[in-house]
């Protein structure tokens, strides 16, 4: 029997919130919402606790809602769908942006408190077109950018998931964060980076950070004191809370003296060379 293979089908991502639309509502009819108060219409969306691609579809309801997203204080990219090609890829990139430009720019006195920004690349599509380092570079790229603007806009909340197609002989391309800016005012952070290797940075320093997730990350070769740095309190003086998933280094020293949480999943315990913990306030501590 001839075997029968159904093609993904591929979900092209919205248009960007920045783009010219209709004017009027969808339905077109009259523009009521256009008519209601600033402050009330900015309360509306911040209560639905929309993401970007929501507010995609909700900007065509009225033409005032096209600009008050620039002055929401979180900007969410999740609920994006997977990226199945190279074309998807720059699409989406081209998207995020023109969000990310705008709302910088934007005259506002609302400052942004959190970025959460996805960046998932469908394996097996991407494996379909061959592994090609160079359809990965604007992903890359894009990731370093994106960390970057979190802190340097001084957001409090930032969030990164990237997930990347696996390359051949177990190759991985770097995202390079030695140049980091520092960031006082960065209280949570959540980064994924999935089949990449990372570089620390070297001299940036977090000393509002109190939460910090890391997930999937391999370190550059000869960088896991750069890690050690990351985790300590000359880095981070007030963290409090810290997990790590599939954190892959030889050795750690965690030297954190305000540190009450310690959850580490899949970090390879028994393979480490050397662990030691300097935490003296640590009530909670698991290890999967």
């Amino acid at each position: 029997m001839e075997s029968m293979k159904k093609k993904a089908k591929q979900t092209p991502p919205p248009p960007s919130p920045t783009a010219d639309q209709d004017d009027g509502s969808a339905g077109g009819g009259d523009d009521r919402i256009s008519a209601l108060d600033d402050d009330l219409c900015e309360l509306s969306l911040r209560l639905a606790h929309l993401n970007v691609r929501e507010l995609v579809r909700t900007s065509v309801l009225s033409k005032r809602w096209r600009s008050l997203w620039k002055r929401l204080p979180v900007l969410d990219f999740f609920g994006w769908p997977v990226l199945l090609s190279a074309g998807d890829l720059r699409q989406y990139i081209a998207i995020v942006n023109d969000v990310l430009e705008q709302r910088a720019g934007a005259i506002s006195e609302a400052r942004i408190d959190e970025v959460k920004i996805p960046l998932l690349l469908d394996a097996h599509s991407f494996l379909l077109l061959g592994q090609r380092q160079q359809r990965l570079w604007p992903a890359m790229e894009a990731a370093k950018a994106w960390i970057r603007y979190a802190m340097r806009h001084q957001v409090k909340g930032f969030q990164f998931n990237l997930c990347l197609p696996p390359l051949a002989n177990n190759k991985a391309l770097v995202i390079d964060l030695d140049e980091l800016p520092s960031s006082p005012k960065l209280e949570c952070m959540r980064l994924g980076l999935r089949h990449a290797v990372v570089q620390l940075p070297r001299t940036a320093v977090f000393t509002s950070l109190r939460d910090l997730t890391l997930e999937f990350v391999q370190l550059a070769v000869g960088s896991g004191h750069l890690l050690a740095r990351l985790l300590s309190s000359a880095c981070c003086p007030i963290l409090q809370k810290l997990r790590m998933m599939h954190v892959f280094t030889s050795e750690l020293v965690l030297d954190a003296g305000e540190l009450l949480e310690l959850s580490m999943e899949c970090v390879c315990v028994d393979k480490m060379g050397f662990l030691e913990l300097r935490t003296p306030k640590l009530l909670y501590l698991e290890m999967n």
